[in-house]
Parts: C-alpha cells; structure tokens; sequence
C-alpha cells in the first residue's frame, strides 16, 4: 500500500461523519482469540475475542495489523471495539 493510497483512505473516512461507524464495521472482524498464553483457556483468561483489519485498495482487500489500521484512520482502538460491541448487543440496557 503506497501513502497515496494510505492518504486517500484517510481523507474519505473523515468525510463519512455519521456513516463512520459502518465503515469500521464493514472492515474489522471480531473473531474468537487464535492463540492463548500457555496455561490459559476460554474459562480462565481474559481475552474474550480479537480484532481483524482490513483495508480496500483498488479491489483487493488487504489484511493489515491494528497499528496500520487506527495510524492510517488517526483513531484509537476504542471506537472499533465500540463499534463491534453495539453490533452484538445493540441496546444494552435494553433487556
């Protein structure tokens, strides 16, 4: 990915405003954890899910770390995973 292409993705997501959320949604994937730290398993660890990235470049979609991800947004990790959390559990209070 050129910072061409970099620059180009950041200057469309900030003119997205309201639909900010949907584009996060359409590229981050929570996934189950691929890995745990020796010793750990679902009952006894803190890591419930993971994040996957992803970024459109012409037509391809390209997987990326979550360092490339928020640098080339300008955000931090907390509106992905807020994003991903009202997706499962859309009304919290609501139950």
């Amino acid at each position: 990915m050129t910072v061409e292409e970099r620059y180009a993705i950041f200057t469309s997501f900030y003119k997205l405003n309201a639909q900010e959320k949907m584009f996060i949604l359409n590229t981050t994937a929570m996934t189950n954890p691929e890995r745990r730290r020796k010793g750990k398993n679902s009952g006894n660890s803190r890591k419930s899910n993971s994040f996957k990235y992803f970024l459109s470049v012409g037509n391809d979609r390209i997987q990326i770390c979550k360092l490339f991800y928020c640098g080339t947004l300008s955000i931090s990790p907390k509106p992905i995973s807020n994003a991903q959390m009202k997706k499962i559990n859309p009304n919290p209070h609501e139950q």
